[in-house]
């Protein structure tokens, strides 16, 4: 078993003794995306990666005394690996199936399931579930969802734009097709797939519905009636969006069904809420991300229990494009879904795609960060209860040539209603505004702070050496040569002594205190600088 690097990013006290737990494998490295993937039931979770020697390994973690500890590990073949998995108490099943929608198809590679038991701890592979048509489909369990003793299966056909489903059964320790069914569909899905005793829910996110390749979407569902699967209903959505991507994702809990339309009004995605209405599939509401920002792909994976809702929105740019966020909407007492609270981790950075795979472990959310530190990924912990205030921020970019403006976002968690913003970590407040601008005039590295206040708390949160910018004069630096040394101080004293008239800019420069003036704390303060105090 490999050793596990654990870092505790923030800590405050709630059911936990943190707010924030992330996880970074010791021995990851750049390109093992750490977190591609991440299933979980009511006390573990599981997540697959690459490792750095190539191999393919599924690690399995739970929550004991306050931390997360990696309890078992599967090491399966990397050549087209993990695609999608399913984890249960007692069984974990992945499937092995290659990239359908690349081009031409990876290896066109017809696919398989592996089913593992858990016996006294110990995941060991007891079934594999092969393409019962490989000759013609290919990618079989690019997408699959298991529910007792059903399990639904999609697979891509080798040639033609055509999706086959699968439902198997349970039948004397053997699965077993019960039945199959065949879609007009381009692309091949892997979280829009849904099934119990009752009902088979699809998500067919490329249905063209006016035949003028305009790819609105739409889901199907089909009723179990007499013993016999029958299609029944196709729902769309409301309004119906030209190549909104309606039925990418669903997720379905106690006659609520939830479907993500991440492609809607340039990427910015939507969910939909459908309940049944007198036996009627029913459009109720339409979730929007109260940030609202082109290009997040709001609703690229859906989750529900029976408290909460999680939207991800993987491509979100408070830290730059790519950056990522995780929204969290509970049902209020009149039945309507509202965004309570949405999170980002505390060092959010661009192309984490912070997000990109998400869970519930029992009062937990899980959240994976798979691109981030050079694709080598990470995974972060948050309570689902913890409701206090956390101040949090980001900005894009944290590099750059003086003079540099920067917007800075309020990531803070626990609705703030103060926030005081100091951007070079002299202790002096720059700005009280939620959203503000900066512009950094001289080259150094930046400490940045943000101390946010709502009626009950405080919290105050501070990122050492964020924003780098160069070029520029340096603090100090009165002569312009990029160095703070002994002749800046010389220059000090002959403007102190009124021997010279310093200008704007090296008044500014050497004006560390911010008096308004050079004087003799400013040369103090650059002689400690030289000193490197």
């Amino acid at each position: 078993m490999k050793s596990i690097l654990y870092l505790i990013i923030l800590s405050v006290s709630i059911a936990q003794d943190y707010y924030e737990y992330k996880i970074i494998p010791e021995d990851n490295g750049w390109g093992t995306m750490f977190g591609t993937h991440v299933s979980s039931n009511n006390f573990q979770f599981a997540t697959n990666n690459k490792t750095v020697d190539g191999n393919y390994e599924v690690q399995f973690y739970a929550n004991s005394n306050g931390g997360w500890e990696l309890t078992n590990s599967i090491n399966i073949e990397y050549l087209n690996a993990v695609v999608h998995q399913q984890l249960e108490d007692d069984f974990y099943i992945l499937s092995m199936s290659g990239n359908a929608n690349s081009t031409p198809p990876q290896n066109f590679h017809p696919g398989k399931l592996k089913i593992y038991a858990n016996y006294d701890g110990d995941w060991t592979l007891i079934q594999i579930i092969n393409n019962p048509d490989a000759d013609n489909y290919m990618q079989f369990g690019q997408g699959f969802f298991r529910n007792n003793e059903l399990m639904i299966i999609n697979s891509k056909h080798r040639e033609e734009d055509i999706v086959k489903l699968y439902v198997y059964r349970y039948v004397e320790n053997n699965w077993v097709v019960e039945f199959s069914y065949e879609i007009n569909q381009e692309y091949i899905g892997s979280t829009n797939l849904y099934i119990d005793e009752n009902q088979i829910i699809y998500g067919d996110y490329s249905a063209d519905l006016t035949d003028e390749n305009s790819y609105e979407g739409r889901v199907l569902i089909f009723d179990r009636i007499n013993d016999i699967w029958q299609l029944n209903t196709t729902l769309t959505s409301n309004p119906m969006i030209i190549e909104g991507g309606f039925g990418f994702s669903i997720s379905y809990y106690d006659g609520t069904l939830f479907v993500g339309a991440y492609n809607e009004i340039n990427k910015t995605g939507a969910v939909y809420v459908f309940n049944k209405i007198d036996g009627v599939w029913t459009q109720v509401q339409r979730l929007l991300a109260s940030d609202f920002s082109p290009n997040s792909r709001f609703g690229y994976n859906i989750k529900v229990n029976e408290n909460s809702l999680l939207i991800n929105a993987p491509f979100n740019n408070d830290a730059g494009p790519g950056s990522g966020s995780v929204y969290i909407f509970n049902e209020n007492n009149e039945n309507q879904w509202t965004e309570s609270r949405k999170i980002c981790s505390s060092d959010l950075a661009m192309m984490d795609e912070f997000g990109g795979s998400i869970g519930f472990v029992n009062d937990y959310i899980v959240a994976s960060a798979p691109m981030k530190n050079n694709m080598s990924g990470a995974i972060y912990i948050y309570h689902l209860a913890d409701t206090m205030l956390h101040s949090n921020f980001a900005t894009y970019p944290v590099t750059g040539n003086a003079p540099l403006t920067l917007s800075f976002n309020d990531l803070s968690q626990g609705y703030p209603t103060v926030w005081q913003w100091d951007f070079d970590s002299d202790g002096i407040i720059d700005s009280e505004e939620q959203y503000p601008e900066h512009t950094y005039e001289f080259s150094a590295d930046y400490t940045i702070t943000l101390t946010v206040t709502n009626d009950e708390e405080t919290s105050t949160f501070t990122k050492e050496n964020y924003i780098s910018v160069s070029g520029g004069l340096a603090y100090g630096d009165l002569n312009g040569d990029t160095t703070v040394d002994v002749i800046d101080i010389v220059i000090m004293v002959d403007v102190i002594m009124g021997e010279v008239e310093p200008t704007v800019t090296q008044i500014e420069a050497a004006d560390m205190n911010n008096s308004g003036t050079i004087d003799i704390i400013d040369i103090v303060l650059v002689v400690n600088e030289i000193l490197g105090g």
